[in-house]
């Protein structure tokens, strides 16, 4: 049974986060991605082409509203208000909370 993963925030600890995911070769699924600041396209590129950490070995591009990972379509979103988010009442076991904004219990909730 794999884990199912979101991500809040696809800055540069948002993708790196993903990469790490993916790259685990664990039993884990990314469900969904949300950022608020960019578009799918956008963060597509971000993730294959990082300054610091290199070109990632996998396929990436950008379909719609999905960044596609080596043939695996994952939804990305650019909400700014996490009650605004429809994926968090999917089937996520875990949401990575990768914006920096939701420091402590009192913000999250």
């Amino acid at each position: 049974m794999s884990v199912k993963v979101a991500i809040n925030g696809f800055g540069r600890m948002g993708r790196l986060a993903l990469r790490v995911l993916v790259d685990s070769q664990n039993d884990l699924e990314i469900k969904a991605i949300n950022e608020c600041a960019g578009t799918a396209e956008c963060s597509a590129h971000l993730l294959q082409f990082d300054s610091v950490h290199g070109i990632w070995d996998h396929e990436v591009k950008s379909e719609g509203e999905h960044i596609v990972i080596d043939g695996v379509a994952v939804p990305f979103s650019q909400s700014d208000t996490l009650n605004d988010l429809s994926w968090l009442d999917q089937d996520c076991d875990i949401v990575l909370e990768c914006t920096g904004a939701y420091r402590t219990p009192e913000l999250l909730q």
